[in-house]
């Protein structure tokens, strides 16, 4: 599939509200966290990335979308190697992440899933208590006196705005929380490790409207210290918390830049009629 560029001047983008005060800093000259560069999956015998190549912008948020099926979420489990929990699945290309390409042999992966954190669809909390789902990597990765352990536990949940709402509770299962309390949990649990980059896959999808503004409040914080990725179906919430957007459709990248830009002037005929709503 190609798509050539044409001229915009004609097209008429919705009014969609982009967040405010969206850096004007140029992207180009902005440090990448990540490097995507030459991507293919596989699933099996099925090809179901074709050629990704992607700047991910340290410590700015980035919007994957486009319809169901297309890739996205495939896309971003590359990033910290998770498909390789799965039989028959392969990456091929390159993904360059603080100077070293990630999809080489000899790769770390348990202090990669550690640097590069990852929040799923549903909210995932262990069958634990809250104390123990955030303490759980902390004592995986390092060595921590009780004292600062439950130190870092008490900074993680209020990096995660949920430290006001479970204080009291921190004995309780996490699995007793509400679903927007425990995917702020789960964001929690990936913070504690001290990662680098957060990979959100649609995580507002499975809660209500009144916790997804709250996970969207969060992320805008969290952006100032972490680097974000984040899958999403709804546009509008591309808009919202996104400095830069990336437009999928079956396993290619069709367009990526500037929210702004992909938004209110998009380059590409097939990324305005995905904005537009003309196909979904």
């Amino acid at each position: 599939m190609t798509e050539t560029t044409t001229d915009r001047s004609a097209a008429v983008a919705p009014r969609i509200e982009v967040a405010t005060g969206q850096r004007a800093v140029e992207f180009d000259a902005l440090p990448s966290k990540l490097s995507v560069r030459g991507l293919d999956f596989f699933y099996g015998k099925e090809q179901a990335l074709f050629g990704n190549t992607l700047e991910i912008k340290e410590k700015r948020v980035t919007a994957i979308i486009g319809p169901s099926g297309c890739g996205k979420s495939t896309h971003i489990r590359t990033f910290n190697r998770i498909y390789e929990l799965y039989r028959n699945q392969r990456a091929t290309g390159e993904i360059w992440f603080d100077g070293r390409n990630i999809l080489a042999s000899g790769t770390d992966l348990l202090d990669l899933r550690r640097r590069i954190g990852m929040i799923f669809q549903k909210p995932s909390p262990f069958p634990m208590t809250v104390f123990d789902n955030i303490a759980y990597g902390l004592r995986l990765h390092f060595k921590l006196s009780r004292s600062e352990l439950a130190d870092h536990v008490e900074d993680a949940l209020k990096r995660a705005a949920l430290w006001d709402e479970v204080k009291h509770k921190l004995k309780e299962p996490g699995l007793a929380l509400s679903g927007g309390q425990q995917q702020r949990l789960s964001i929690a649990r990936a913070i504690a490790a001290e990662p680098e980059v957060i990979l959100m896959d649609e995580p507002c999808s499975a809660i209500d409207p009144v916790a997804t503004a709250k996970i969207e409040e969060l992320i805008a914080q969290l952006s100032s210290a972490y680097t974000i990725v984040i899958v999403t179906h709804n546009m509008q919430q591309a808009a919202r918390v996104s400095d830069y957007t990336a437009f999928f459709f079956e396993g290619r990248i069709v367009e990526a830049g500037l929210t702004t830009q992909i938004f209110e002037n998009p380059q590409r005929k097939q990324t305005e009629d995905y904005i537009t709503g003309r196909f979904s």
